[in-house]
Parts: C-alpha cells; structure tokens; sequence
C-alpha cells in the first residue's frame, strides 16, 4: 500500500509541474531541503535554489519539455525512504 501512495505522490508531482506556471517552484516543492539533482550536460545541483535555477535554465531552452511517468515504487521497511521507478520524455526545439 505505501508503495502505491508514493507512485500517486509522485503522478501528482509530475501533473503540478506540467500544468505550473512557475515550473522551477513546482518541481522543487516536492524536494526534500538536501535534494540533488544531475541535469544533462550541467554540473551536480544540490540544495532547492541550485536545482530550482537549473529548472530554470533548462525551461529556458526554446521548446524545452519534460514529463515523467512513475511505473513501481519500493519504500524501505521503516517506511521513512522510498524511490520511483518511471520513465521521461524531455525534448528541446521540439525533438522526439
């Protein structure tokens, strides 16, 4: 059951970002305080400001886009960490 409520955690994540205005805020409101993040072709982001302005650059790319897809979870047996498993489209200048 924990497993399903983070697959919906993390949908809901991914349908906020899609449909936000400011998408730098709404990726990172779903992040803990010492969050990382590995964007392509940058250097490691760590901490909400760098990957919120790692967001940003990356939404500044003419026709940039990104949407993910949580296929399985698994949480810990404590239940305190869990991971998504899913897949991704990103695209730029309208690429396939």
């Amino acid at each position: 059951m924990r497993s399903t409520a983070l697959i919906a955690a993390d949908q809901a994540w991914a349908d906020a970002y899609s449909s936000s205005d400011s998408k730098p805020d709404a990726f990172v409101d779903a992040l803990a305080d010492g969050a990382h993040l590995l964007p392509p072709g940058g250097p490691l982001a760590e901490g909400k400001e760098t990957i919120r302005s790692a967001i940003a650059d990356l939404e500044a790319i003419p026709a940039f886009s990104i949407a993910w897809t949580p296929l399985s979870a698994e949480v810990g047996d404590a239940g305190g960490m869990g991971i998504t498993i899913g897949s991704y489209d990103m695209r730029v200048n309208g690429s396939e």
